[in-house]
């Protein structure tokens, strides 16, 4: 908002930025019109998807053949993970978050466009999508996982369809419950005032994550109705977990600053830059968006056309990449969150 305290040049230039994203909802419809070229635009989505998984493989394999090269090119370091012998892939991305969360919006879509290929086309797919996504060590992992499975009809083989769907289900849900329990608690010794694990204990609410969600919170009260203007980073801690890596924690000693930084949640993110307008203005746009393609309609009568597919795998980018990993990480920047809706316009669009 250009009513936020912070108001500087750059202000307006992120919120111009954030116009010509946003215009992508609107023009979509008027520029994709036939079902040819829908049709190219999902292979678009395709090619896209296919390369980051190519280059996801490449850099796995490399970083035990280079790894240094892979380190220097295809990495962006471990964050508040531990370094040690394994990759945390981010490719052209930047932050392993971001990569996961575009897989997580786009394989879906990807899917969509393999629908006349051989089935082991798809499975090769989702499977070489859910390892990059994996080796981001991300909780957009699980929102992949979480795509996958709304989607699984667009991939999954028909043969021994229900003994796949439950098992896909299952590893679904472990792995959200297990990487949202990593993002809100810690381990720690006994006495720590947690829930005992044997000889650790498990304290909830506690961590990186929580810090800087607690510090952007803090912003949204101080700014409630405007924010503090596009740019702004919203989130502010002295948590040194929260902005120091973990192979340098040691060497932080006495008080530490305010360090600012992005909220890593949508909502949050949205809501301390632009308060409670921009937060308003920003899901209304959403419903308006998302509504129609939840309701069911006569496109829906014939599984395999192609609004109905496309459908199916618009709903499962928007809940594994935005409402699940939304939940972690400030993605509603990402060109790829809005080429989705533009997406989404086009198949309201086409459906009525």
């Amino acid at each position: 908002m250009l009513l936020g305290p912070g108001l500087q040049l750059r202000n307006v230039g992120k919120l111009a930025a954030y116009a010509a994203l946003i215009f992508l909802v609107p023009l979509s419809p008027m520029l994709v019109q036939s079902t040819k070229d829908v049709h190219w635009l999902l292979r678009a989505w395709l090619l896209g998807v296919a390369l980051t998984v190519v280059l996801g493989i490449v850099g796995l394999v490399g970083f035990w053949i280079v790894p240094d090269w892979v380190r220097s090119n295809l990495m962006l370091g471990y964050g508040a993970l531990k370094p040690g012998p394994y990759p945390r892939l981010a490719l052209c991305s930047v932050h392993p978050n971001m990569l996961a969360n575009y897989l997580a919006i786009a394989t879906p879509v990807a899917l969509v466009a393999l629908a006349r290929w051989r089935v082991a086309a798809r499975v090769c797919v989702a499977a070489g999508a859910a390892l990059v996504g994996l080796s981001t060590l991300s909780t957009g992992f699980a929102g992949i996982a979480i795509g996958l499975s709304i989607a699984h009809r667009l991939w999954l083989p028909l043969r021994f369809r229900r003994p796949l769907r439950i098992g896909l289900f299952t590893a679904t849900i472990l792995a959200t419950l297990v990487l949202t329990t990593a993002t809100i608690a810690t381990i720690g010794p006994p006495g720590s005032g947690g829930i005992a694990l044997g000889e650790r204990e498990l304290r909830l609410w506690d961590g990186p994550r929580p810090s800087i969600w607690s510090g952007a919170l803090q912003t949204f009260r101080e700014h409630p109705w405007t924010g503090i203007g596009y740019g702004e980073y919203p989130a502010v801690t002295t948590d040194p977990r929260a902005f120091v890596p973990a192979s340098s924690l040691a060497q932080v000693q006495g008080p530490v600053e305010p360090h600012r930084m992005e909220a890593h949640d949508v909502w949050l993110s949205v809501a301390g830059q632009s308060g409670v307008i921009g937060l308003g203005a920003f899901v209304a746009l959403l419903a308006s968006i998302i509504a129609p393609l939840v309701r069911r309609g006569p496109a829906d009568a014939t599984a395999d056309d192609v609004a109905a597919r496309l459908r199916q795998a618009l709903l499962a980018g928007l809940a594994g990449g935005l409402l699940f990993h939304g939940l972690f990480a400030a993605s509603e920047e990402a060109r790829h969150l809005w080429a989705l809706l533009g997406l989404c316009a086009i198949a309201v669009r086409r459906r009525r």
